[in-house]
């Protein structure tokens, strides 16, 4: 930044950092591209959207999944009334990875793994599509792996 100061930054640092590097670009009036998620707790992203909103600080997340031409095709379905007027959508999301994606700490410590760094795609897929969730039942474990958990 001392020989130029770019248009903005990109923020791809392990979960548990997000909120913190975001919060250096807000005050150094740095718009940032922040990977998903933008927080890895609620109370964080509250934070940092009302930094970036106070400050006028722009702040993107990279849900770039809606830009898929299927699921574009799908939106235009969706928005025609083709399939009717939708109102619940139930959904499953299984998910298994490979051992060695784990081999990066950061992804076993709370704040990070596959919920965080993959479900969120279909969550915001199902938003897109369908409109704000207003409910959700959900369980977790961590039998398999072992690893922490809140």
């Amino acid at each position: 930044m001392a020989s130029g100061r770019p248009d903005g930054v990109i923020v791809a640092t392990p979960n548990q950092m997000h909120v913190e590097n975001g919060l250096q670009a807000i005050a150094a009036g740095m718009p940032a591209l922040i990977e998903k998620p933008i927080a890895d707790d609620i109370a964080g992203g509250v934070r940092l959207v009302e930094a970036a909103e106070k400050a006028g600080v722009p702040l993107l997340t990279g849900h770039h999944r809606r830009h898929n031409p299927m699921i574009q095709r799908a939106k235009a379905i969706i928005g025609e009334g083709r399939l009717g007027q939708i109102v619940t959508v139930h959904g499953f999301f299984w998910l298994m990875k490979p051992d060695d994606y784990f081999d990066l700490s950061w992804r076993r410590e709370i704040g990070a793994g596959p919920v965080l760094l993959n479900l969120i795609h279909d969550i915001d897929l199902l938003r897109y599509l369908c409109g704000e969730v207003e409910a959700v039942q959900a369980f977790q474990s961590n039998a398999v792996r072992n690893y922490p958990r809140r």
